[in-house]
């Protein structure tokens, strides 16, 4: 579950001794990131895409965040730290365009102020799945379903299939295809281009408009997060870290 975290906050009280003392208050805190390797077409977000929620205050928080690359040597060793910085977003989000590999392993490491205090937390590590082949049509009739295929993902735990008018679904990495409906389509007239995503990944993936729109309702984006959290802090802030490949084909509505 999301760490439970007790900090000091900077308003003075009253102890039982008579003498003042910082007022203590529990936090809690989602950290949420991906490496993302993208060979999309059209407009490829690759990189690191992170961020950290305060459930209480609801509120995004400011940290010291960095990716690790551990690809080759023992997890612990640090060999490349790329620091994130805030993006594009409204709000403390933390976004950094990056190379990232096929087969190569990444861990999220932060640290965050809390009332005064550092708190530190460390993703278990994750490896980014190999590019694959996909199987979309150039040309589709809007008020058809339409068949993605691609090829078998065996360094995948699961897959996403998004479209650009808003679809998306989550398969296991076993299956090699989806059927999006026709009423993904709806809105679209003939002659727009859409692209479809595949995306396989490891742990944890969400695009970038998911996760910022998830925190609409943070209290159950933290519960669909606990079947795969993988971050661990010293003072119990909790989250997921995943790595994931995204490839992508344009299709031409008729």
């Amino acid at each position: 579950m999301v760490g439970m975290i007790t900090v000091g906050a900077a308003i003075p009280i009253a102890c039982g001794n008579g003498s003042t003392g910082p007022e203590l208050r529990t936090v809690r805190v989602l950290a949420v990131g991906v490496a993302r390797q993208d060979v999309s077409p059209q407009d490829p977000l690759e990189g690191f895409l992170v961020f950290f929620y305060d459930l209480q205050a609801d509120s995004l928080l400011t940290a010291d965040a960095r990716v690790l690359e551990t690809s080759g040597i023992p997890v612990d060793t640090i060999a490349v730290a790329t620091p994130l910085v805030a993006g594009f977003v409204p709000g403390v989000v933390y976004v950094q365009g990056a190379n990232v590999l096929s087969g190569a392993t990444y861990r999220l490491a932060a640290t965050l102020t809390i009332g005064g205090s550092p708190v530190e937390i460390l993703s278990e590590p994750v490896t980014v799945p190999a590019v694959f082949e996909i199987e979309v049509p150039d040309r589709h009739a809007i008020g058809d379903s339409l068949t993605v295929n691609w090829e078998p993902t065996p360094d995948a735990s699961s897959i996403n299939v998004s479209a650009g008018s808003g679809f998306t679904v989550d398969v296991p990495a076993a299956q090699t295809g989806v059927t999006i409906p026709p009423d993904a389509f709806a809105g679209l007239v003939a002659g727009a281009m859409l692209e479809i995503e595949v995306t396989a990944y490891n742990q944890f993936y969400i695009p970038l408009a998911g996760g910022i729109a998830s925190l609409s309702d943070a209290e159950a984006f933290a519960e669909r997060l606990r079947p795969v959290e993988n971050i661990d802090g010293a003072d119990g802030a909790g989250g997921a870290f995943g790595a994931a490949t995204t490839v992508g084909r344009v299709v031409t509505l008729e």
